[in-house]
């Protein structure tokens, strides 16, 4: 519907080379959004301001990402800090909003595999979840 109008909607997956095949214009959330391997507190994504891609991601009306559940919470946090970053003042009515009010559609399977994650416990995989 949003593509029929004209406007633009960027299709990313989690992980999957071969399923961003599947997604017209499709690339995985890590190539299109420069998101670091290895993620922490501070990780921001390698989008700087004044980039095409930064033009992109202020024209598109919806960001659709698929099997989100795959990718760790982190990753989130540094897409986010990055668009507070590159998008900040574009509109300031929503700047207290996640992702600077971005629309962003996350598709997730709960029954497929979580994240997979390198940890002793059950409480490090629970960290590394969205919820």
């Amino acid at each position: 519907k949003i593509r029929s109008e004209g406007r633009i909607v960027l299709t990313v997956i989690a992980y999957s080379g071969i399923g961003s095949l599947l997604l017209p214009g499709g690339r995985t959330a890590h190539s299109k959004f420069k998101i670091p391997l290895i993620v922490n507190d501070c990780s921001m994504c390698e989008i700087k301001k004044g980039r095409q891609l930064t033009k992109l991601i202020q024209d598109a009306a919806l960001i659709v990402w698929d099997k989100a559940h795959m990718n760790h919470r982190k990753s989130f946090e540094a897409l986010d800090r990055t668009f507070l970053d590159i998008l900040r003042g574009s509109n300031p009515d929503v700047e207290t909003f996640p992702f600077d009010g971005k629309p962003i559609l996350l598709g997730c399977e709960f029954r497929q595999i979580s994240h997979v994650v390198q940890a002793d416990d059950r409480a490090d995989i629970v960290d590394a979840s969205l919820t």
